[in-house]
């Protein structure tokens, strides 16, 4: 027999590694305050020190070492034993505590369940070792000339094969006299294992189980068992998910009313929908009969009632005058070409740019204050009823720049703080610089609806920056076909913007080069083919 030297060692040398502590189960409050008090008055046993290997991780007496820790005892009593690899540590941690401790069988079978998985991983390197073996013997014999004689390593290979399904075969019944339980018990377990993995439900009653002080194998499976029945009875009396009932029409759209009401959307809207698509209601009855709680089907369906709320909401503000979106086969607004951007100044686009014929003018262009007493004017003049003028100003002007827009007739109608990363603008006299630019929304006159629904959510559903506010504008407040206007081109962002959504677009540069360059951008922009549907 092979002797150990038992020695004392500080109690915070020992490293303790999670995965080996979960490997057996921990004492109950009784058990440990009972040892806790033999500890706190004899003090460690030498006869029973704690078990290390030679890295110093603990193996056995996890529960002794904690109560050490507890104590302040700054010296265990500790023995160092050496093992081959890890399986071999963690096989003597089960089987230690095993032999020592009052386990019920179920513990039991989870400790056997534990060295399986340890028996099958030797089993794995067996057979991976055999393969590795042969494809030597094939490589000597192919040196040697045998190339044509090496049945007898095939029929070698094929041994080690069969000799590894054997062995994982007899696993379980080894397992199951180490641990001291039936082999019937342990495959139970074995099938409890399984089932609890493939299905959270099953996992959930197996723990509550556990934790009400279940003991016994053959009622835990019967309980599992029955409920796998229980869910397949569930499951052949489901109606299949073609079947839809027949559901009145007044109760799919009071459900339907419910719904918008709490997402805000008018109920005028709604019925415009379901009028333009009627099939919307046979979408929803799918989701009335829906009983998943974790189904994507009514967001699915509530999006494509939002698409078409859209749909109404555009048809219906295309049908009124201040609305009706430029002509497709309309080439001109007054002197210039549409969907061009055009070499002109500010000053002279207020004096000749047509009446009444704008539906947003926006410029991503902070305007100083003759700049916009310019702009006001322009959209005084070239705006229909009701639309909006979209401008950046100095946070310093503010009170100057709102006064001005009011002055020439425009209603104050919406305002935000813009990221603008890209600006490098200095404040006179301070040191910082300005990347929060002011986007002032004023529009002319009154309408009944502007877009505004569609655009205040789209702010508030993610920070508004520079490269997304000209779309978010564009969309919320204009619909397929209708004039944008930039009188002070930048870089050619709201010509691009337009492009891409279908709008009909005006913009203005003074410098001849700059406005060359963005024309020829602006001509790869292709048109979202959602915006035509």
């Amino acid at each position: 027999m092979q002797k150990y030297d038992i020695r004392q060692m500080p109690a915070d040398e020992i490293r303790v590694q999670k995965n080996y502590r979960e490997l057996v189960p921990r004492p109950d409050r009784e058990d440990y305050k009972r040892l806790k008090e033999q500890i706190t008055a004899k003090g460690l046993d030498p006869s029973q020190p704690i078990v290390v290997n030679e890295d110093l991780i603990l193996l056995d007496g996890h529960t002794r070492l904690q109560v050490a820790r507890e104590l302040g005892l700054e010296w265990v009593w500790v023995v160092t034993k050496d093992f081959e690899d890890r399986p071999a540590e963690k096989e003597f941690i089960i089987l230690s505590n095993l032999a020592r401790r009052h386990l019920s069988t179920i513990q039991r079978a989870d400790l056997g369940l534990k060295l399986l998985e340890i028996e099958q991983e030797r089993a794995r390197e067996r057979r991976r070792l055999a393969g590795h073996l042969h494809k030597d013997n094939l490589k000597k014999g192919q040196e040697l000339g045998e190339v044509s004689n090496n049945s007898r390593h095939r029929q070698n290979f094929a041994y080690a094969g069969e000799s590894g399904k054997k062995e994982q075969g007899k696993a379980m019944e080894i397992v199951a006299r180490k641990v001291g339980i039936s082999h019937e018990t342990l495959r139970k377990a074995k099938k409890i294992q399984e089932m609890v993995k493939t299905k959270e439900e099953l996992n959930e009653i197996w723990y509550e189980w556990r934790r009400n002080g279940g003991t016994s194998i053959n009622s835990a499976i019967e309980k599992l068992r029955e409920q796998v029945r229980r869910d397949k009875e569930a499951k052949a009396n489901r109606k299949p998910p073609w079947v839809i009932e027949m559901i009145p029409q007044e109760e799919l759209m009071y459900w339907l009313y419910q719904v918008a009401d709490c997402q805000k959307v008018p109920r005028k809207a709604i019925d415009g929908a379901v009028e333009m698509h009627p099939d919307l209601l046979w979408y929803w009855k799918w989701v009335l009969q829906d009983k998943s709680t974790r189904s994507l089907l009514p967001k699915t369906v509530w999006s494509i009632i939002l698409q078409w709320v859209e749909k109404w909401r555009n048809k219906q503000r295309a049908e009124r005058l201040e609305e009706m979106p430029v002509p497709s086969n309309q080439e001109k607004i007054g002197p210039w070409n549409l969907d061009f951007v055009h070499q002109g100044e500010l000053k002279d686009l207020v004096e000749q740019f047509p009446e009444n014929t704008a539906h947003l003018i926006y410029s991503d262009v902070v305007a100083d204050l003759e700049q916009v007493e310019l702009l006001g004017r322009l959209a005084a003049r070239a705006l229909t009823a009701g639309k909006c003028l979209g401008i950046y100003v100095g946070k310093r002007y503010l009170p100057e720049a709102m006064a001005r827009l009011s002055a020439l007739g425009l209603k104050y109608f919406w305002s935000c703080a813009v990221l603008r990363p890209d600006d490098q603008i200095e404040v006179e006299n301070f040191r910082i610089r300005e990347k929060w630019k002011l986007l002032l929304l004023y529009r002319k006159g009154e309408t009944a609806q502007t877009g505004w629904d569609w655009f205040e959510d789209g702010v508030l559903s993610r920070r508004p920056i520079n490269r997304n506010t000209p779309r978010q504008l564009i969309m919320g407040l204009t619909i397929p076909g209708q004039l944008v206007v930039d009188p002070v081109v930048g870089q050619g962002v709201t010509a691009k913007v337009a492009r891409s959504l279908d709008r009909r677009y005006l913009c203005f540069g003074a410098n001849e080069s700059d406005v060359r360059a963005i024309n020829l951008r602006i001509k790869n922009v292709g048109i979202a083919q959602e915006t035509r549907n």
